[in-house]
C-alpha cells in the first residue's frame, strides 16, 4: 500500500473527548472524527489537560484501521519495547 493510499488519524480533543480524526485535515478544515462527530482541525497543540480527556471508544476501535500521525505529519514508527532496547544498545565489533 502507497503512503497516499494509507488512511491516516491523529488524536484531537473534541467536546472532552479525545477523539480520532484524518490524518488528511489541514488546519482551518472541517471534517468527522472516526465517530462521525463533526470537528474543525485547529492544527494547534491542545493544551496538556485536553490531552487527559476520556478515548472515545467508538474512535479507538475505528482507529485499529488507520496509521497514527503526530500533529506535525510525521508517522509514528511501531517500535516494540524490545525492539527499542536494542537498537538504543551500541554495536561490539570484534
Amino acid at each position: 500500500m502507497t503512503t497516499s493510499a494509507r488512511k491516516t488519524f491523529r488524536w484531537w480533543p473534541v467536546d472532552h473527548g479525545r477523539h480520532a480524526i484524518p490524518g488528511e485535515l489541514q488546519p482551518g478544515d472541517t471534517g468527522e472524527t472516526l465517530c462521525r462527530h463533526p470537528v474543525t482541525y485547529l492544527g494547534i497543540e491542545p493544551s496538556k489537560r485536553e490531552w487527559l480527556y476520556p478515548t472515545c471508544q467508538v474512535c479507538y476501535e475505528r482507529a485499529r484501521d488507520y496509521t497514527h500521525i503526530a500533529l506535525a505529519g510525521h508517522h509514528y514508527e511501531s517500535v516494540l519495547p524490545a525492539q527499542r532496547r536494542t537498537e538504543q544498545q551500541p554495536q561490539v565489533t570484534r
